[in-house]
């Protein structure tokens, strides 16, 4: 009896904790040429994007392709369409505009101890 009850106790308290982790919102973005983000190079095609604090990682079919560290920056109107923006006459992506946000995602880097491209 007390050690079903223990493992009962154990269960219920992994759910919560699994309940109450932050769900990180995937957005989806599409990269119309080969682009290249804090050191990983990004073939034209199908992403999502998520951001968690300072920290933003694009997906490609399901797997981490690239985590980079990012800075927000509001701006006054909100983006109609999601975009990116490069550094001029490169493929480095410089921004991230997110379709329904005030806040465009700068570039800041890669993220010390992240493991870019796995």
């Amino acid at each position: 009896m007390k050690k079903s009850f223990v493992t009962g106790m154990m269960v219920l308290a992994l759910t919560v904790a699994a309940l109450a982790a932050p769900k990180v919102k995937k957005q989806d973005l599409v990269l119309v040429k080969d682009s290249e983000v804090a050191g990983t190079v990004l073939k034209a095609g199908d992403y999502q994007v998520a951001v968690e604090g300072e920290t933003a990682t694009f997906y490609h079919n399901g797997k981490i392709v690239a985590t980079f560290a990012v800075r927000n920056q509001e701006v006054p109107e909100k983006f109609p369409q999601s975009a990116v923006a490069y550094d001029t006459g490169s493929r480095n992506l410089r921004e991230i505009r997110m379709a329904g946000s005030n806040v465009k995602l700068v570039v800041e880097g890669s993220v010390s101890g992240a493991a870019n491209g796995k």
